[in-house]
C-alpha cells in the first residue's frame, strides 16, 4: 500500500509539474503573440506622421517663361516647334482667367501663318509688349 501511495503522490507531483510547465508555456506564448502584435502594429502605423511645413514658396509669374520663349523667337525669327509650347503657356494663362490670353492666342495664330522671319520677329516683339 505504501508503494501505491508513493506512486500516486509521484503521479500527482508529476501532473502538477506538467500542468505548471503547460501554464508557463501558455503565458510565454501569450507574451510572444503580444510582442509580435505590437511589432506589426508599429510597422503598420509607423513611427510618426510627416510634418507639413508652412514655409512660403516664391511663385514665378506665368508670363516669365512665355516671355523668355517669345524673346527667343523674336531674336531668331524662327517659330518651329516652340509654337506648341507657347500655345500651352498661353492656354495656362487662359485657365487662370488672364484677359490677355485671347489676344495672345490670336497673335500666335497669325505668327504661325507667317513664313517671313522679319515678320515673325516683329509679331513676337509685339506679343512681348502685351505681357
Amino acid at each position: 500500500m505504501a508503494a501505491h501511495r508513493i506512486y500516486v503522490c509521484g503521479l500527482l507531483l508529476f501532473n502538477e509539474h506538467a500542468i505548471f510547465l503547460k501554464l508557463e508555456e501558455s503565458v510565454e506564448m501569450i507574451v510572444r503573440k503580444q510582442v509580435l502584435g505590437l511589432g506589426l502594429l508599429s510597422l503598420i502605423l509607423g513611427c510618426g506622421s510627416p510634418t507639413v511645413s508652412d514655409n512660403p514658396v516664391d511663385v514665378e509669374q506665368t508670363s516669365t517663361p512665355l516671355k523668355t520663349m517669345l524673346e527667343e523667337v523674336a531674336a531668331s525669327g524662327e517659330l518651329g516647334s516652340t509654337a506648341m509650347t507657347i500655345r500651352d503657356a498661353i492656354e495656362g494663362m487662359r485657365a487662370t482667367g488672364d484677359v490677355r490670353a485671347a489676344d495672345l492666342i490670336a497673335d500666335l495664330d497669325d505668327l504661325e501663318k507667317t513664313g517671313d522671319s522679319k515678320l515673325i520677329k516683329k509679331k513676337a516683339a509685339a506679343m512681348i509688349k502685351k505681357l
